[in-house]
């Protein structure tokens, strides 16, 4: 018994030295990755030249830009919204007279088959033409002055126009990649929820096929509804990116307001990341601002380091939990 109670003894002591020692190497190996990547960080922020507490400042105002609470529907977005409105009415009263005026045009050249038939199509695109006309004359009542004097500068500056076009369709493409992101999550909550509260009286033997077979179907499942969302936000970037490349072109033929920035392409790689320094979330050259955009957006040499300012913020960090 006393020799059996020595070698268990002396086997717990074996692997308790042979423990702290593969942890004072883990340790070493932790300490030694720290410093170097904490040297590279410090000489690359050598490099650009740009002061830490400018870089600290900056992030600060990111943070505070970026974290800021989304604006509630509110009276003073409502004219935009008018105006917007207007202007698709004006739209498509044009092209429903263009429609009426091709109908004449068939019927003066004589091509012209069924006269009742005609008579028709004219009277519901003349009663299409009246309601769509009634509602544009009711809008534009309801605008107040600034409203109007706002719709006449969009309709007689194209670049304002489609400027407009392009921040609506912005803010369409967030809200379905925030629609994405909630729809995933709900999905794999209720998944988790389902199986904990499903397998608990199965017995083990055929659990693991089960949980196989069901987390399968989930998983197709949640892949599948996700995917059927993808297309229309690769479309929406597109578009989006179609109107950023028209208002480049305004720019080079200066044909826009005096001090604009053109506005950033949105990138199809890692969209679906919603990564926090993704140009989806910066409306820059999008809003009635014309100033200088921030350091913090605009400064290659600014964004780069506060990356690595964070990165060195994350290795003093790790010291510190190392020194523990």
């Amino acid at each position: 018994f006393h020799q059996r109670m020595f070698v268990l003894n002396m086997q717990v002591r074996h692997l308790d030295r042979k423990s702290i020692a593969t942890l004072g190497q883990w340790l070493l190996r932790r300490w030694k990755g720290c410093q170097s990547c904490k040297e590279l960080v410090e000489r690359a922020l050598g490099a650009i030249g740009v002061d830490e507490e400018v870089l600290q400042a900056e992030w600060k105002a990111q943070v505070q830009h970026q974290t800021k609470p989304a604006p509630h529907a509110s009276f003073p977005q409502l004219p935009m919204w008018e105006i917007t409105k207007v202007l698709k009415l004006e739209e498509l009263v044009a092209a429903r007279s263009q429609t009426i005026s091709s109908l004449e045009i068939q019927l003066m050249i004589g091509r012209v088959n069924d006269i009742t038939t005609f008579n028709i199509e004219v009277a519901e695109a003349c009663s299409q033409l009246d309601k769509l006309k009634d509602t544009l004359r009711r809008c534009r009542a309801a605008l107040g002055v600034d409203d109007r004097a706002n719709l006449a500068r969009l309709k007689t500056n194209k670049y304002l126009h489609i400027q407009m076009n392009a921040l609506a369709l912005k803010t369409r493409l967030r809200d379905r990649l925030h629609q994405r992101k909630f729809e995933r999550e709900h999905l794999e909550r209720s998944y988790h929820q389902g199986l904990s509260s499903f397998f608990f009286d199965i017995p083990s033997p055929t659990r693991a096929n089960i949980y196989s077979y069901s987390e399968q179907r989930l998983h197709t499942h949640a892949e599948s509804a996700l995917q059927r969302r993808e297309p229309t936000i690769l479309h929406l970037i597109s578009s989006y990116n179609s109107l950023c490349d028209q208002l480049k072109a305004l720019i080079r033929q200066r044909r826009h307001p005096h001090g604009t920035v053109a506005p950033h392409h949105i990138s199809r790689e890692g969209i679906f990341n919603l990564d926090g320094d993704d140009d989806i979330w910066k409306d820059v050259g999008l809003g009635d601002d014309v100033g200088d955009p921030p350091a913090w957006l605009s400064d290659e040499d600014v964004r780069a380091g506060i990356r690595l300012l964070l990165e060195k913020d994350r290795c003093s960090e790790e010291e510190e939990r190392l020194r523990r």
